[in-house]
């Protein structure tokens, strides 16, 4: 049986700091919370088979919309959690952590430490907003026919562009390298996207467990 409870506290006394280094751990550690809610809000997104008020186009269309999210997301997670990693009163605090927290910490710390590159060109090229050189990149190598869609609505007019979707699918390849095939990328990159979510979830809880959390209870 799941159970639940709740705790509340002021936020200001929450995030109440006695120095600027713990000033500096607090900002950090509330900018993950937000963006811990959005991640699963993106990821879920992205993954139902049905949204019926956001499928108006169709499924893909909605669903490439939370991909792109996810990974601005992702972007933001992995800058915030480097520079909580380097931070003085982070790592004073950390000591008193469990062996496991620590060591799902780290975890997530190397990965995207070591994906960081990658992330950041697919982020830019798509990851919620869609710049020149992923359109540019996209008009150069799109080998699909498109399609749009008219209809009146009352006495007014409105329009689909169903060929949105294939511009977005065209420029999420940019990352591509030579030599690899368009399915081999995709399963790489978006492989990458899923273990980059679950360290992000588990790094953040683990915060939350082993300090924010008693914040709250304290």
């Amino acid at each position: 049986m799941i159970t639940s409870r709740i705790k509340v506290k002021m936020l200001a006394r929450v995030f109440d700091a006695s120095d600027p280094d713990t000033k500096v751990m607090h900002v950090q550690m509330a900018r993950l919370c937000v963006l811990y809610e959005d991640l699963r809000i993106e990821f879920a997104g992205s993954e139902q088979e049905k949204i019926a008020e956001l499928d108006f186009i169709d499924l893909e269309t909605r669903r490439f919309y939370f991909v792109r999210r996810t990974l601005g997301t992702l972007g933001e997670v992995a800058q915030a959690l480097n520079k909580l990693n380097m931070n003085s009163a982070f790592k004073r605090i950390r000591k008193d952590w469990s062996v496991p927290a620590n060591k799902e910490w780290d975890e997530a710390v190397r990965f995207f430490s070591a994906g960081q590159e990658f992330l950041k060109a697919w982020r830019d090229d798509i990851g919620g907003h869609f710049l020149d050189r992923a359109a540019e990149y996209a008009i150069d190598h799109a080998d699909s026919a498109g399609s749009i869609e008219y209809y009146r609505r009352g006495r007014g007019a409105d329009v689909k562009l169903r060929f949105a979707y294939d511009l977005v699918a065209v420029a999420m390849t940019r990352q591509q390298e030579t030599g690899e095939t368009v399915q081999t990328f995709l399963h790489r990159a978006f492989t990458f996207m899923l273990e980059a979510f679950t360290h992000a979830i588990n790094a953040i809880q683990v915060m939350i467990y082993e300090y924010l959390g008693d914040r709250f209870r304290g």
